[in-house]
């Protein structure tokens, strides 16, 4: 598809989403949406012959390109677990994906009609407003949820029965600061988005660990969700008093993509650095050789000989290709981390699925990911900074920041 046309199409679609995601967020808080405890128990069992797993993903639609990854991750960790025997060598999992179609309403909606129809345990897929509207559904039903993604580490804090499984968004922005205190940066300059809940969030720990980093925000400005214009961003970057060293963004693909294009057209040769949003193709096919340069955070990167090659290996066999970015892995270490404290609990009671993670560690193509003995189950894992080269992404390096802002 012409991506001008895939443009159009994700700006009207985004801006239903927007709607819906009001009107969603507050029949679900009519609801006590933020309540730490169970509305409405649902029966939990031990574990017995095998376990129902509902994914609530985006199979189509504009977030399908993460999505998809995502949810084909957890079919390799799946077929894996099974073939082992299951959860404790007993337990099976029944992996039942369902289209929420980037779709507010719907995400709603394939949520209760998981449980409806017998899911034990759910999974969200990558958008953090979807997530927060699941957890509210799981959280009434006493559902466990295991969130590939994390950009908000303060989400299980809001619902008991929520589980992240991906880096934090502080934790991902503290490496991403480390790696720029290396680059000899000092003064930033932040480009947020309010029309988005991941990038507001992103922005949110960019400016905490930039007090803590002891970086000077020179300037920050706004720029609109799937936008085609960001001259008047770009004037302000050109016109700032302090011109800054480098400019920091959570911006997305393709958001990032036409931003740092525009910028360069306009002769703008500031560094530009973001986070996960950028680990797709899409930034590479969009913004074409401007895109030389970038350097951003993400999950994992297919090192030759790490266990995230054996993955992309695994990806390949699969299904014949391999992954566009390493949102797979997110899947994958899900599912991993669900059999893992599954096994542990002995159960799908939240509560003890909670308790099995504290001191948890789960091997995974992320690395190691270390569960706290206290506190909100955000697990620790290192951080691959990457960069684009000749057209290609580049392992810079892996970081595990000892230095983090507070969720």
């Amino acid at each position: 598809m012409h991506i001008h046309r895939l443009l159009h199409q994700r700006s009207v679609r985004t801006k239903v989403l927007l709607a819906l995601v009001v009107g969603v967020t507050a029949v679900l808080a009519f609801t006590a949406i933020g309540s730490a405890t169970p509305t409405r128990p649902a029966k939990q069992q031990a574990l017995g012959s095998s376990v129902k797993v509902g994914f609530d993903a985006a199979l189509s639609g504009f977030l399908a390109p993460f999505d998809s990854l995502v949810t084909n991750g957890a079919k390799i960790a799946v077929d894996e677990i099974n073939k082992s025997g299951g959860i404790n060598g007993k337990t099976k999992i029944n992996l039942v994906l369902k289209d929420q179609k980037s779709d507010a309403a719907t995400v709603v909606t394939v949520a209760q009609d998981l449980i409806d129809s017998g899911a034990q345990v759910l999974l969200p897929g990558c958008n953090l407003d979807f997530q927060v509207a699941l957890a509210s559904i799981a959280q009434r039903k006493n559902v466990p949820v295991f969130s590939p993604c994390n950009a908000d580490p303060t989400v299980p804090n809001q619902f008991s029965v929520y589980n992240p499984v991906g880096v934090g968004g502080n934790r991902q922005v503290a490496a991403l600061a480390t790696y720029m205190k290396s680059k000899g940066y000092k003064n930033i300059w932040v480009l947020n988005s309010n029309d988005n809940g991941y990038v507001k969030v992103i922005t949110k720990y960019i400016l905490a660990n930039a007090k803590l980093y002891h970086f000077k925000v020179v300037g920050q400005d706004n720029y609109k969700v799937l936008g085609t214009d960001f001259s008047s961003n770009i004037t302000k970057i050109q016109h700032a008093s302090k011109k800054p060293d480098v400019i920091v963004t959570g911006a997305f693909a393709p958001d990032i993509s036409v931003f740092t294009k525009q910028l360069r057209a306009a002769g703008v040769k500031t560094p530009v650095v973001g986070t996960d949003g950028c680990d797709t193709q899409v930034t590479l096919t969009t913004g074409g050789s401007a895109m030389n340069g970038l350097t951003f955070t993400t999950f994992a990167f297919p090192k030759a000989g790490t266990a995230t090659a054996k993955l992309y290996k695994a990806y390949k066999a699969k299904y014949g290709k391999n992954p566009d970015s390493s949102y797979v892995a997110l899947g994958y270490n899900a599912m991993k981390v669900l059999a893992a404290s599954l096994g542990k609990a002995g159960s799908t009671d939240p509560a003890a699925i909670r308790n099995a993670l504290k001191g948890l560690t789960v091997k995974s193509p992320s690395g190691d990911l270390h569960y706290p003995k206290t506190g909100a189950p955000n697990p620790k894992v290192n951080v691959a900074v990457v960069t684009v080269k000749k057209g290609k992404f580049q392992l810079l390096k892996e970081i595990n920041p000892t230095l983090v802002a507070a969720p």
